[in-house]
């Protein structure tokens, strides 16, 4: 029996050595390898109290159970949307919270946590991650990082502002530029997880003759990823076919992107980023007075992404649309929020994020709509006489339009400082609406129509008058008291308003110049927090069209 012991014994002894040397050859064949860890759905267990020794950036592209983690993603920023990846010892939970906030943990490597950073952070605060389990708790504090995008259409260039919490404002003073060669950029998008940016390029004139009286375009809609390394990579691009000429991009928070014509719509799933796919598009309604000159200027998502109100400005009608059904679209109602007008008072849409059946349309005179050499004109004709008939009387207001049973009711009704024309409306973070403005009496000086006698009389006037020139002003929706938030010597245009800076705005600024006219717009930005930034000079009959400013987005 011993024998017998010591031979089985040697065998196992055998076995096991050839098993080892099995390993060791397979490990030579494949350069020495070992096996790969990989993320996992399961959370370890824990054995003492938790401790946390850093934090890893990881990208925002999708971390997929099985796989490994991605490389060279880390630049040591944070943003919105991005995994991270929390290290250190006892760390198995399922939740994690930020600033207050549950943060759902449902992978891990190593057993350490996987998840997603919060929209919604302040640019300009710390920010404390909090760990606890029976054994205890830990924390671990992070600044964030966010960028401010702005088209510069003219130009076709769009800037990258970094936000960072240790800078004058909370800005960084270097801007970058995206890597991309557009023929004519128009709207920036960021996602409603604040992962990706959706640039929206026209390409060029399209062969579609679905409207005789319209042009169609063939548009690029590029897909970038905003937490790579440096500055946002171009993960994808698709070319969409538009019946008529683009005006207006929405991205919902439902993984929806809608491109508005000036007679037709696109809707875009674009839930999966990198493949974007059409749920449908629409031909809407002739403004029944002018054919040819139909044009919806806005738009926005209404009951949860299952609804579209268009606004025609020609008629100043809003139209309500049902897009719950795939490649099914339909019309549910037309109203006339200013039936008793006879010239474009309306500009803008805007969705109340506190009621997801209302909108408000703010109204004004449209000057979106017009060049540079109808200023004067539209001004002396309709709206500078004090005898002018009340169907062209101009109105300055915020009207609330709500949805119920797929019918559309007008709402209360906010007064707004009378002679400024008004060009976009967008909800801050306090819950008021903040609305870009320019002084009217500004388009009917000598530098817009080309008197040559009254354009030295007109440039003095405008750096003069540099307060209220430009403006921005935020309105409370429950009381109407208005404050003066921004103001100066140019046109501020397009605008975001970004937690704890301020509104962003697209911007025309002028200044003094030796030659004629004496006076030089330049394409900038402005920022509530430092001021406004002018980057490059224009030609003064380049002002408009208006897309020449440029559209501006952040990622919350």
């Amino acid at each position: 029996m011993v024998l017998l012991g010591n031979s089985l014994k040697g065998q196992v002894i055998g076995w096991a050595v050839a098993l080892t040397a099995a390993i060791i050859l397979q490990g030579c064949a494949t350069g020495g390898k070992s096996a790969t860890t990989v993320v996992t759905d399961m959370a370890s267990s824990n054995s003492g109290k938790p401790k946390i020794s850093g934090l890893v950036d990881l990208g925002g592209l999708d971390i997929v159970v099985g796989d490994t983690l991605p490389e060279s993603r880390s630049d040591k920023r944070f943003s919105p949307g991005e995994w991270v990846l929390l290290q250190g010892s006892n760390l198995g939970v399922t939740k994690v919270d930020i600033d207050g906030t549950a943060v759902p943990v449902t992978k891990y490597y190593r057993g350490q946590p996987l998840f997603q950073i919060p929209v919604g952070l302040s640019p300009r605060k710390e920010h404390q991650i909090q760990l606890t389990h029976s054994g205890g708790k830990a924390s671990y504090t992070f600044l964030s990082s966010h960028y401010i995008v702005v088209t510069d259409t003219d130009d076709k260039t769009i800037h990258l502002v970094r936000t960072n919490s240790t800078a004058e404002g909370g800005i960084e003073s270097d801007w970058l530029k995206l890597d991309a060669n557009f023929s004519r950029p128009l709207f920036n998008l960021i996602s409603a997880d604040s992962r990706f940016m959706f640039c929206i390029n026209i390409k060029g004139r399209a062969n579609n003759a679905a409207l005789k009286h319209q042009r169609g375009y063939t548009l690029e809609v590029a897909t970038f990823h905003l937490a790579a390394p440096e500055k946002p990579e171009l993960l994808t691009s698709i070319d969409v076919e538009i019946e008529s000429a683009l005006t207006d991009a929405v991205i919902g928070d439902n993984n929806q992107l809608m491109l508005l014509g000036r007679q037709s719509l696109i809707v875009l799933d674009v839930s999966n980023p990198q493949k974007p796919l059409p749920r449908g598009r629409m031909i809407l309604p002739n403004n029944p007075k002018k054919l040819e000159h139909t044009y919806y200027g806005d738009a926005v998502f209404l009951n949860g992404g299952t609804q579209v109100a268009a606004l025609e400005v020609q008629n100043n009608t809003v139209t309500l649309i049902d897009i719950s059904v795939n490649n099914n679209f339909t019309l549910l109602d037309n109203l006339a929020v200013l039936p008793e007008k006879a010239i474009p008072f309306s500009v803008d849409l805007e969705a109340d994020p506190q009621s997801p059946g209302s909108f408000w349309v703010l109204q004004a005179p449209n000057y979106r709509l017009i060049d540079s050499q109808l200023f004067g004109n539209l001004y002396d004709r309709y709206i500078q006489r004090e005898d002018v008939p009340f169907e062209r009387k101009a109105v300055y207001q915020l009207q609330k339009v709500q949805t119920r049973q797929g019918k559309l009711t007008l709402d209360k009704v906010l007064q707004l400082p009378e002679g400024y024309a008004a060009y976009y409306a967008a909800f801050g973070r306090d819950g008021r609406i903040y609305v870009t403005a320019t002084k009217m009496n500004f388009f009917s000086s000598g530098f817009f129509v080309g008197d040559t006698k009254n354009i030295f009389d007109a440039a003095k006037s405008i750096l003069r008058d540099n307060v209220s020139l430009g403006r921005v002003i935020a309105v409370n929706t429950q009381s109407g008291a208005i404050d003066n938030v921004a103001g100066g010597v140019g046109i501020y245009y397009h605008l975001v308003d970004v937690p704890d800076i301020g509104p962003v705005f697209s911007l025309l600024k002028f200044g003094p110049s030796l030659s004629y006219p004496f006076i030089v717009p330049s394409w900038g930005v402005g920022i509530k927090s430092t001021g406004t930034y002018t980057k490059r000079k224009m030609n003064y009959r380049a002002l408009f069209p208006p897309y020449s400013v440029g559209y501006v987005g952040y990622q919350y």
